[in-house]
């Protein structure tokens, strides 16, 4: 793995945080390590998919989701350094505020780092996609479709 200087304990700790502050629905603390400038992608092919653009939108769309969902969880399996980026294997659960449905699913983050900070955060179906994603490096201007 090229790790190209980035502090790796540094950077898994921030994104551990992270995904406690998104748990707890703590949004202030999940942009607390995020650029000004940072880039939302939610999973192809979802009504998530964005972009959403700098912290208001990151905010609004976060603000969304805590309405939409009463109960949302997303367990990370694993870091995984590759370059400036950050591959993040997670499982999430979430229960829809009015109906109570319970969804499951498995997913993988990638998280771009630019200076210490995320710059870009991409979800994607599979490994797979993601991996090919990170392959892409800045020739990516947004995750591409499932299929």
């Amino acid at each position: 793995m090229d790790n190209r200087g980035v502090d790796e304990g540094l950077v898994i700790e921030r994104l551990r945080h992270g995904y406690d502050a998104w748990n707890r629905g703590d949004i202030e603390a999940g942009l607390e390590f995020a650029a000004e400038d940072m880039e939302w992608h939610g999973p192809p092919d979802s009504p998530f998919a964005g972009p959403h653009m700098g912290h208001a939108q990151i905010r609004a769309f976060a603000h969304g989701m805590l309405e939409m969902f009463a109960r949302i969880e997303r367990t990370p399996q694993g870091f995984e350094i590759h370059g400036d980026h950050v591959l993040v294997p997670v499982q999430s659960f979430v229960r829809g505020t009015g109906s109570g449905i319970e969804v499951e699913v498995s997913l993988v983050d990638v998280w771009t780092i630019r200076e210490g900070l995320v710059a870009r955060y991409a979800v994607f179906p599979d490994r797979g996609e993601a991996l090919a994603y990170i392959a892409c490096g800045e020739h990516a201007s947004e995750p591409a479709p499932a299929g």
